[in-house]
Parts: C-alpha cells; sequence; structure tokens
C-alpha cells in the first residue's frame, strides 16, 4: 500500500476491523491458525488476543475471516501464525508487527491492504510465505449494530467460538512466548503520511546456536535494505536491492523478460495458456543444435516437485522452491553437460531459509532424555558416528555418538508408542543406515479394495528411510525413501523376509518424498507418525487426485489415475510412473492376458471404438546423428495394423510372470520389438476397473462359461451413492451385451449412455440410454463374436485365435425400469457392472434368467 493513500479520519471511530485473508507458501501443509493481538503506541497488548478459524490443510490457506476490536488508542497489531498440533506445542510459522498511523481517521478508512511477508524470530525457525492482511475503521457505533448473520459470527464477543472450528483460547502448555521487538518505538517517527509501517523483528539465536556469534561489523552508510517484513510489492529505495517476487506469474513473467538477453542459452520460451509450466528450446552453442524441453510446475510453485519433460524421458528436478530456482538448475545441468563454459541467464532467486550448521556443545535440559537414556542400549551398536548433528529441540549436546543414538531412540520411541513394539526399527547395513517404520493396511484398508489397488490387507506396508551419514536425522538432505509389504515381524535384517510389491508403491514412494521435502529436517520427534498418518491418507485418497502430479480429478474409476493434463498423460503412457507392470502380471497374469486380447480385437474392429487409443506410446530411434520416431499413430489417424503386428511378438503371459522386476521384463521385450513393452504397460496402466478371476466355488453355473470374473468399474464414491439409492427403492440383475473389442472402451471409461452419438453401435429404437436385458440370450445377440489374441490362455488351442463374445452381469436401481422388451436406463449413476463372461467355441452363450440373481452388497 503506497503512502499516497492516507486520509484524514477522526479518532472517535468505535472499532477497528482486522481481516486476515489467504497465506501463500507457508512452511505447513497441517492444520494452521491466525492468533491476532493489538498494541497501544507504548507497546502494550489491549484487551485479549484473538484467533481464527482453523484453516485447510494447505501451504496455502485461506482464512477469509474478520476480527473485531476496540479501536481506542489502537496503534499497531501483531500477527502470528502456529501450525497446530493436539498433543504437542503448537509450532511457530511466523510473525508480522505492524505499526498504525491512526492520526485524523476516518469512519471506513482502509489503512492496510496488501500481502506480508512472515518472519522468523530465532534462526532456527522454519518461516516462508505471505499473508494478507486487510484493517479498516467502521461506522462509529453510537447506535445498535446490525446483527446480520456475518456480523454476529465475527463479532468480538464470538471470537472464541466452539473449538470444533478453532483453537481453544488459553494457551498450550509448552507454546513459545513472543515478545514485542525492540524496534516498535522507533516506528513512530518512520509513519509520515504512511498509513503503516512494518515493524522488523528481532531475530534472536536459538537456544541452541553453536557460540557466540562474533561481534557485527559496523554499518555502511547509505539506504537500508527491506528487511523480510517488507509487504510484498513495497516500493524499495534506490540504490537497494530488490526482493524478489513468490508470485509464479510475476517470476513467468521474468523469464520471459531475461530470455531475451544477449548470449541466452533460452530460445522460444512460451507460457502454456491457463498454466505455469515452460516450454522452451536450450541452444548449444558449441554444437549449433536445440533441445526442445517443457519445465512442468507443480500446483504449489514453493513446496510442490517440479519435473523437466525432454525427448529421452523425464528428469526429476524436485522440490527447488520457486520456478526461477528450477529454471537455474535446468541451465546449469545443461551447461555442465554440454560443457559450457558460459552461459545465461542466470536468474535471482527468492531468498530461502539459511542453513543452520550444525547444534553447539551445551548442557543437557530436563525432558525426554531420561527416557531416551533408557532405551539407548537396544540401537548402541547401530551407529558409528564422529560428527555432530543438529538437536532441535534444543535437548542435548550431541558432540559425539551416544547423543546421536538418543535422540534416534527418540523419533522410533515416539512411533512404538502407538503402533507396537515391532512397528519400527534401525537397521544398520554396509552401505547405510535405516529406519523402517511399518503399519497394517487392514485398519483403513477394505479387502476388496486391497484386491483393486493389488494391495494385500494382510501384511504390513512399510516405509524404509535411508539417512544421510553422519548427521542422519538433523542432515540437510532428506532421506531416500523405499516403500514394500511384508507380514514378517521381525524387520531388523537387511533383507527384510517375505517382502513382495504392491500395486501403489510408486506413488506412495512419491507422496512420501514430497512430505519428507516438506518436513524436513524434522522439527519434533514425532516426525514418523506424521510420515505414517500422511501416508494411510495418502493411499485411501489416491483415486481423488492424479498420480503424477496430484491435482483433484474430476471424473474418477476404481483405480488410480491421472489427469487430462497432456504432461500427465505423456508421463503415464511413455514411462509408466506410478504403475508396477511386473508386479501386475505376477499377481494377474489372466487378467492381463484377457486386457491383451480385448485390445487386439479392438484394434483389428471399428478403430473409431478404438478409444483411448496409444497415440502418446512411441520409440525414439537415434542413428547417425538423425532421430527417428515410432509410434501408432493418433486417434483421428489410426496404425492400428501395428498394434496387431506388435502384439503378435508378446510371448504368452504365463511366461511373462518369471520376470520379477519391470526392468528385466523391459529388457527381454525390447528383444522382441521395440514398441511391445510401452503396447503392453500402456495396456495394463490404461485400464480403470477391476477384474479377478472368480474361484471355482464363487462360478455361477447357470451362464454357460467357466470363465468369469468379477467386474468393478464404479469409483467408492459412485458406488456409496449406488448403495444409498439401492436402500431406498431396491436394486435388480440385468445383462448387457457389446461387441468384444468395445470392452476395452467399457473397461477404462464404464458403462455408458451413447445413444445417438456417433459411437452409439446398436441403435436406440426405444429411447436413449444404457440397454439391458433380463434374459442372457437376448444380450448375447448383441456381443458380436470377434478373434482374440492367438496366444491367449482362454483360446480351446493355444496359438489358434479363437472368436469371442462377452456379456457383463449388471446390478439397477429398481427405479420403475420396465423389460419391453429392454431395460433403458438414461441415468448412467443406476447401473454398475458386477460379474464378467467370456464365451469362446468350447463355451456357448445360454439363456439365463437375471431375476434368479439376488443383488449383493459391495463393500468398498
Amino acid at each position: 500500500m503506497s503512502s499516497s493513500s492516507t486520509t484524514n479520519v477522526s479518532a472517535n471511530a468505535d472499532k477497528i476491523r482486522i481481516r486476515v485473508g489467504q497465506a501463500q507458501g507457508i512452511a505447513s501443509s497441517r492444520k494452521v491458525y491466525c492468533e491476532l493481538s493489538v498494541l497501544s503506541s507504548a507497546g502494550a497488548t489491549i484487551g485479549k488476543p484473538q484467533r481464527t478459524k482453523f484453516a485447510s490443510k494447505s501451504s496455502n490457506p485461506t482464512f477469509d475471516q474478520d476480527l473485531y476490536f476496540d479501536s481506542a488508542n489502537v496503534a499497531g497489531f501483531i500477527l502470528t501464525l502456529w501450525e497446530y498440533h493436539r498433543i504437542f506445542p503448537d509450532v511457530f510459522l511466523g510473525i508480522v508487527t505492524v505499526r498504525l498511523n491512526t492520526t485524523d481517521v476516518k469512519p471506513g478508512h482502509l489503512l492496510v491492504d496488501t500481502d506480508f511477508i512472515l518472519s522468523k524470530r530465532k534462526t532456527k525457525d522454519k518461516v516462508s510465505g505471505t499473508v494478507r492482511i486487510v484493517v479498516q475503521y467502521k461506522q462509529p457505533d453510537n447506535s445498535t449494530p446490525k446483527t446480520g448473520k456475518k456480523n454476529r459470527r465475527h463479532s468480538a464477543s464470538s471470537s472464541s467460538s466452539s473449538s470444533e472450528s478453532r483453537p481453544a483460547p488459553e494457551e498450550k502448555g509448552g507454546r513459545r512466548q513472543l515478545n514485542l521487538s525492540s524496534k516498535w518505538a522507533t516506528k513512530s517517527n518512520e509513519l509520515g503520511k504512511s498509513g503503516f509501517v512494518v515493524v522488523e523483528e528481532d531475530v534472536e539465536d536459538s537456544d541452541d546456536e553453536k557460540s557466540v556469534k562474533s561481534p557485527a561489523p559496523a554499518k555502511k552508510s547509505g539506504p537500508s535494505t527491506p528487511t523480510s517484513s517488507t509487504p510484498v510489492g513495497t516500493p524499495t529505495s534506490r540504490n537497494t536491492k530488490a526482493v524478489v517476487s513468490t508470485d509464479p506469474a510475476e517470476q513467468i513473467k521474468l523469464v520471459l523478460k531475461m530470455a531475451a538477453e544477449d548470449g541466452s542459452i533460452l530460445r522460444d520460451v512460451e507460457n502454456d495458456e491457463g498454466t505455469l509450466n515452460l516450454a522452451f528450446a536450450l541452444y548449444n552453442s558449441a554444437k549449433d543444435s536445440e533441445s526442445f524441453v517443457t519445465l512442468m510446475v507443480p500446483d504449489d510453485p514453493l513446496r510442490g516437485d517440479y519435473m523437466l519433460f525432454t525427448n529421452d524421458g523425464v528428469i526429476e528436478l524436485g522440490a527447488t522452491g520457486s520456478i526461477l530456482a528450477a529454471m537455474n538448475k535446468v541451465l546449469k545441468q545443461f551447461a555442465t553437460t554440454n560443457k559450457l563454459t558460459t552461459y545465461a541467464p542466470r536468474f535471482p532467486e527468492p531468498e530461502k531459509p539459511k542453513d543452520l550448521g550444525k547444534k553447539p556443545k551445551g548442557p543437557k535440559k530436563s525432558g525426554r532424555a531420561g527416557l531416551m537414556e533408557s532405551f539407548a542400549t537396544n540401537v548402541s551398536e547401530v551407529f558409528d558416528v564422529q560428527e555432530q548433528a543438529v538437536d532441535m529441540e534444543g535437548g542435548d549436546s550431541l558432540s559425539n555418538a551416544a547423543t546421536v543414538q538418543k535422540r534416534m531412540v527418540a523419533f522410533v520411541d515416539d512411533y512404538k508408542k502407538l503402533h507396537g513394539p515391532d512397528s519400527c526399527c534401525v537397521v544398520k547395513t554396509s552401505k547405510a543406515t535405516m529406519i523402517r517404520l511399518a503399519f497394517p493396511a487392514s485398519a483403513f484398508i477394505s479387502p476388496l479394495l486391497g484386491e483393486v489397488w493389488d494391495l494385500d490387507p494382510t501384511k504390513k506396508i512399510v516405509i524404509e528411510l535411508e539417512l544421510n551419514a553422519p548427521l542422519f536425522m538433523d542432515s540437510m538432505i532428506a532421506p531416500k525413501v523405499k516403500t514394500f509389504q511384508t507380514s514378517s515381524s521381525d524387520m531388523t535384517q537387511e533383507n527384510c523376509p517375505d517382502t513382495v510389491s504392491f500395486g501403489l508403491r510408486w506413488y506412495l514412494v512419491k507422496r512420501v518424498e514430497k512430505f519428507l521435502g516438506r518436513n524436513w529436517p524434522p522439527k519434533h520427534t514425532h516426525l514418523l507418525l506424521d510420515i505414517a498418518s500422511d501416508a494411510k491418507e495418502r493411499i485411501q485418497q489416491c483415486i481423488k487426485n492424479c498420480v503424477i502430479c496430484d491435482k483433484k480429478l474430476e471424473f474418477r474409476m476404481l483405480k488410480p489415475t491421472i489427469c487430462d493434463d497432456i504432461l500427465c498423460k505423456y508421463s503415464y503412457d511413455s514411462f509408466g510412473l506410478g504403475a508396477d507392470v511386473a508386479s501386475e502380471i505376477q499377481h494377474h497374469p489372466d487378467v492381463v492376458d484377457l486386457l491383451v486380447s480385448i485390445t487386439y480385437a479392438s484394434a483389428q474392429g471399428d478403430v473409431r471404438r478404438f478409444s483411448p487409443y496409444p497415440e502418446n506410446v512411441e520409440y525414439r530411434v537415434k542413428k547417425d546423428g538423425n532421430e527417428t520416431v515410432m509410434n501408432f499413430g493418433t486417434q483421428k489417424l489410426p496404425n492400428a495394423g501395428l498394434i496387431v503386428q506388435v502384439l503378435d511378438t508378446l510371448p504368452p503371459i504365463v511366461q511373462l510372470s518369471e520376470f520379477k522386476t519391470t526392468e528385466e521384463l523391459r529388457a527381454h521385450l525390447h528383444t522382441k520389438h521395440v514398441l511391445l513393452f510401452p503396447l503392453l504397460r500402456w495396456i495394463i496402466t490404461s485400464n480403470r476397473a477391476h477384474l479377478a478371476r472368480l474361484k471355482d466355488h464363487e462360478k455361477i453355473t447357470s451362464v454357460g462359461t467357466n470363465i468369469q470374473f468379477m467386474f468393478l468399474s464404479s469409483p467408492p464414491e459412485k458406488e456409496k451413492k449406488f448403495q444409498q439409492l439401492k436402500k431406498k427403492h431396491g436394486a435388480f440383475y440385468a445383462f448387457h451385451g457389446s461387441f468384444f473389442g468395445n470392452w476395452h472402451a467399457i473397461l477404462r471409461t464404464g458403462l455408458r449412455n451413447l445413444s445417438n452419438t456417433e459411437l452409439m453401435s446398436a441403435g436406440a429404437v426405444y429411447g436413449a440410454g444404457i440397454y439391458l436385458a433380463k434374459d442372457s440370450g437376448t444380450s448375447s445377440g448383441y456381443a458380436g463374436a470377434a478373434p482374440g489374441w492367438p496366444k491367449s490362455m482362454f483360446n480351446p488351442t493355444i496359438g489358434s485365435a479363437d472368436n469371442y463374445q462377452c456379456v457383463a452381469l449388471c446390478e439397477v436401481i429398481n427405479a420403475g425400469y420396465r423389460a419391453n422388451p429392454y431395460y433403458v436406463v438414461p441415468n448412467e449413476d443406476h447401473v454398475v457392472t458386477r460379474y464378467f463372461f467370456i464365451y469362446n467355441s468350447a463355451n456357448y452363450p445360454v439363456s439365463a434368467d437375471a431375476a434368479s440373481f439376488r443383488p449383493t452388497k459391495t463393500d468398498y
């Protein structure tokens, strides 16, 4: 806010309104709140502090709440931001102190409306981001104020609402007390005509600072530099170093501007419309060549992981903290790789919290030391550390290995208290030191969802953190992450027994890495508990967000999937991110076989219905400096014949189950055809439905085939809605038949109402909707036979292609539908698939009455 906005105001204004808006890029993604106190000119607190309601769990939380104070004698305010913890002390996330110009104010005058950068109070504080604050004087309140809902909710008398919506007003034991900045008194001289000035904070040495610092050098004459509490966008004095904006849009403008510098290796920089992504070319002056790349910016540019898409694959840049830092990393890596001694531009980066260094020696303090001591002997041989580590709680002097052991035990002990004695351990190998923490999958995953997501609920999920020696938990470098499942109670061996991979392994590893990127090094010993809690929540929500970029999905299926972003599609189709192909083949060879056979039939049928199409599946061949791209064409210009040719080179699926890792499988299939592995991976990962072969005692004998699958395609939300409707209206079974190749699309997008569209296959004589029948024989008449994959395990004669038909048994809400002669259901939410029947030359369709089947409840 510029000083020219100040106007005359009368001092008899009755109330002062302070609105806390949205915070941006804070150092937390947990539940947070703000506390606000108003101050007199002498710096004394007027009345009681008020707190906002809790904001959503995000690094960009929105408060949007008004707090009202008596305006008499108010000369400024202090706002502090806190991370809420139910058991442990709340964590300090930043402070803003502002002195107001309250002379000659008028009712309704706006004093402040700007974003303030949060400041630290101790050198070890992890503080970042901004918060928007608005300060305004209300009308003189000589009469009864309005009693609208908004005023009642935000009135000072109601500021301590229920504990469910805001923190308790009393202080939590152990929460840090903050004193007023010593610069408060001197700031009154700087107000002038400005509506406010920011008071710089006193940044103190932490209790555990290594040693007494050397005296600060004498200040040089000249203009002062702005402090970290300067509002975003506030003009700086001449010759003062400008503060780099944390706004991603402003950073993109700076990239576009600096790309035009002389000697720049950036060419053709473009910003994708509607996103923060940047596409550009990197120029190699030594070879006079260009490399085209795309920088994918996460939804949270401050905390999220950046990725660079190149012709050779994906480069993970990690959480760089800003677009400018990511660009610098790209340019430096490109210059180093190509041995460029000079290059431009070099982008200025927003200020980051400095490395606080090592922890000094000091006297022990009371607290958890005795408890740590009792457990230290259990891991006395695990560590061999000679250097110091940082004790972020200031509890012990960590000048030797014994104190590091105690600190490690505190982390492990906190986890064991909640999850049991065998849930966490420290493992030392010849190459690394690791912490393994485990939690039971059965506690939050049902058997059916475990089957769908290829996760065994009877086994524990283990997260392994490979720590960086010699500082371990206090290293500034976050640990490497590995996940697996095991049923063994002994996790202390170097090679944990009975370990298996699982379908969400890649997804979970990336989410834990992202969590550590935001919370490392740890502030408290309950970090391992936080990791497990976040991991459980991520697994439960895995179908709600894109597995690549974490964007919320608008359309969900039963299996984890990706958003519509072209880069996420490219990553998923081209590199198989988030998928473990070898694991899928090992656990479900019959399902993979069926998917291949249906894709084979779809490629030979009406290509218009071959959707989705593998248009992003490709292989690049480089020879003699030239690059050739091999692919299957696009949906509009397909080369479906090549798909058939490539699948003809695929060995029987049973043989592929012998390969234990995806890397081994990839190498083997590459010798058959360079497009074979990418195509097989796409066939598996693009399937969104759950298919599971029925056991003999589960099969339905009256349908005339032994090839039967459970077939679920509804996400939990749709299934829950369906169960609620069924409880109200009831449900019945009906059959649906379609051409064998059409099931390629149905398995990936669900059973849809395509009447009166170009994808309609059998007309809509009885109206628009999904057509179903009471009798399986009727539906089989619409299930056109087509030849499947010649090497399918379902062929009566292996190696000889057979004709197949498919019929699904669906459950339908009893909403007044009548078979005349078909059920026509226009509402897609009223139909869910339950079973899938495959017919070949040895199993002919027979007439079966759907009324004989009893609807079941699907427990997700």
